[in-house]
């Protein structure tokens, strides 16, 4: 009788240790799905803890994910978001989230697609948000200079960008906008700093889904 009992509560306690597991193992599967919120694997600097722009997104702002998504405000990144147009009677109208700091600040801006709402691109003006390379805006021109891998395009209404195969950089004009000579339909390259005017810098950087 005393074996039968002892069997007994041996099962029963063999039971409740299966069932406090269970219930370990699902609060940890809780809290492993809270730390795979999006704000947790932003792309980050480790040494300067500046946001890194990438063609996958900025922050917990993802390319691809609708404008109605993005967070009123994200700790370290921006203060305020407001839906604005940007108007262009020429090449149509652009819908776009601006992302701006407790002082007003333009910090971001997020593109998207009026009919889809998607998030297509997103430029920024912050100069402690870089680029995978370091650059940022704010950064002087001989910094850009310093890349191989640039290319040059210029507009009568906007100036000179630069691009590479990740991001596109609108920068500072030239000296003059006369000097901006094509040879066989492409732009000549800017040699030095010395071709633009004094202090140049980069102006803001930009980053798309298809780039």
């Amino acid at each position: 009788m005393k074996t039968r009992i002892l069997n007994l509560a041996k099962m029963l306690l063999g039971f409740v240790l299966c069932l406090m597991l269970s219930f370990c193992g699902n609060k940890n599967a809780g809290n492993s799905g809270e730390t795979s919120d999006s704000t947790n694997v932003a792309d980050v600097d480790s040494d300067t803890g500046a946001l890194i722009l990438t063609n996958k997104g900025l922050g917990h702002i993802k390319m691809g994910m609708t404008c109605s998504s993005v967070k009123p405000s994200e700790e370290g990144f921006y203060a305020n978001c407001i839906k604005k147009v940007e108007e262009n009677d020429m090449d149509g109208d652009s819908y776009y989230l601006e992302l701006t700091d407790e002082s007003g600040n333009e910090v971001a801006r997020a593109y998207y697609d009026l009919e889809s709402e998607k998030i297509l691109s997103i430029e920024v003006y912050a100069q402690n948000i870089n680029t995978k390379d370091g650059l940022h805006p704010g950064s002087p021109i001989s910094d850009l200079l310093k890349k191989t891998d640039i290319k040059w395009e210029y507009y009568m209404d906007t100036g000179l960008y630069a691009y590479d195969k990740n991001y596109t950089y609108i920068i500072s004009r030239l000296k003059s906008d006369v000097d901006v000579m094509f040879e066989n339909g492409e732009i000549n390259k800017p040699r030095s700093e010395n071709d633009f005017v004094e202090n140049a810098k980069i102006e803001n950087i930009s980053a798309s889904a298809w780039e």
